[in-house]
């Protein structure tokens, strides 16, 4: 599935959107959908795509209010692989759209940045004791930026990976938190260790590789 998007050019695909300031964006369905799918407003994400092309920063953030009002169990970190067409090349950038409650923040990065993306999710949501990093499939560097920036953002981090009913599972644990990758998923949980099955407790706390 490829999520697209483009800036004041004319596309045969997606649905049309004229901003604030005047220009036309188009986004794919596929984007669109997983737009709403967040609990965000597809003409708001057009506003924010124009301000980063104008801010040309290598990463940038928007808060914004998500048209769901419900708060879920889990903060929701929806991860996105976009292609962000104008008229004179095309940009790949990675989106991310975080949903906590009725409030929410949307992010774009050069995949390249992607690490210090992650880090600053890890921090701003370590005070919360359940968050999801999801993705439509397993983007190998999104997973182990954010391994690696959970080592820059915690100390006395131990790691390995364990095999729980025929599944391996990558972590790395602090003596609060963890991070748990069910291998060859697209989802990582970042978690407080009380919310962690008492099985898999068992194994990361246990004998490991």
């Amino acid at each position: 599935m490829r999520f697209e998007a483009s800036l004041d050019v004319i596309q045969p695909y997606g649905r049309r959107f004229i901003t604030n300031d005047g220009h036309l964006v188009t986004l794919s369905s596929e984007l669109e959908k997983e737009c709403e799918r967040s609990g965000l407003s597809p003409s708001m994400l057009s506003e924010i795509i124009v301000d980063f092309f104008q801010t040309k920063s290598k990463i940038s953030s928007s808060y914004v209010v998500p048209l769901k009002g419900s708060s879920p169990s889990c903060i929701l970190t929806n991860v996105i692989d976009l292609w962000i067409t104008d008229a004179s090349m095309s940009s790949h950038v990675i989106m991310t759209i975080t949903v906590n409650g009725e409030s929410g923040e949307v992010r774009f990065v050069y995949p390249q940045f992607f690490a210090e993306l992650a880090k600053s999710i890890l921090s701003n949501n370590m005070k919360y004791a359940c968050n999801k990093i999801v993705m439509s499939f397993p983007y190998m560097f999104v997973i182990f930026d954010t391994f690696n920036a959970f080592k820059k953002v915690y100390s006395n981090v131990i790691e390995g990976i364990v095999n729980m009913e025929g599944s391996n599972y990558m972590f790395s644990r602090t003596e609060m938190r963890s991070l748990i990758w069910k291998v060859d998923t697209p989802k990582v949980d970042y978690i407080s260790n009380e919310l962690i099955p008492e099985k898999m407790r068992t194994l990361i706390e246990g004998d490991y590789y």
